[in-house]
């Protein structure tokens, strides 16, 4: 392939990592294959880079610092470091600085439209999360004794569900003596 992107991605591979951290960026510049580990550069991803990628976007639709400053409630100093930094990290600049503002560099174009994806992303987390930990999404494993009392157990239930129809509810029917076993072993959750 030709074109500015895919010499972005033959400039730098980007690989997150499950369980991890870490971005890894594979330099193929030099030639080296990009499944050569041993070309490896691990770089932690923490909250500065986030909030380095937030400030991009932000000067990004504002198409200018102190425009994006203003809107963000922080000062044009502290989103041109934090953006600066950013452009040192990945190795590319992502604007064009002028007194007018600034316009996106023909490789940036790119990279926006994936840190909008990743930032998106990253609030769907945040609401799954906060869903489930509020009870009203996700799974809920509910240990009851075997045999279940019946119908004041049916009722109780039916009444929950109307209130939590995005949680997917379990029901384990147990003897006495393995509810407590099962909720220690966390393998039921109420």
């Amino acid at each position: 392939r030709t074109g500015p992107v895919a010499g972005l991605l033959r400039s730098t591979l980007t690989v997150l990592r499950p369980n991890s951290s870490f971005i890894a960026q594979v330099g193929t510049a030099s030639g080296a294959p990009a499944s050569d580990v041993a070309s490896l550069k691990i770089r932690p991803i923490g909250l500065m880079q986030l909030t380095g990628l937030k400030y991009f976007v932000a000067v990004a639709e504002h198409g200018s610092f102190s425009a994006a400053g203003e809107w963000l409630g922080v000062s044009v100093s502290t989103l041109t470091r934090s953006v600066t930094t950013l452009e040192e990290d990945l190795g590319l600049s992502l604007f064009e600085r002028s007194k007018q503002g600034v316009a996106l560099t023909p490789a940036a174009g790119p990279v926006l439209a994936e840190t909008r994806r990743m930032l998106a992303s990253l609030q769907t987390v945040t609401e799954v999360a906060a869903g489930a930990a509020r009870g009203t999404a996700g799974e809920l494993r509910l240990g009851v004794r075997s045999p279940p009392l019946g119908e004041p157990l049916r009722d109780m239930l039916a009444r929950w569900r109307e209130g939590h129809s995005a949680v997917r509810l379990v029901v384990h029917e147990l003897p006495d003596l393995e509810l407590f076993s099962e909720l220690v072993a966390r393998r039921i959750d109420v």
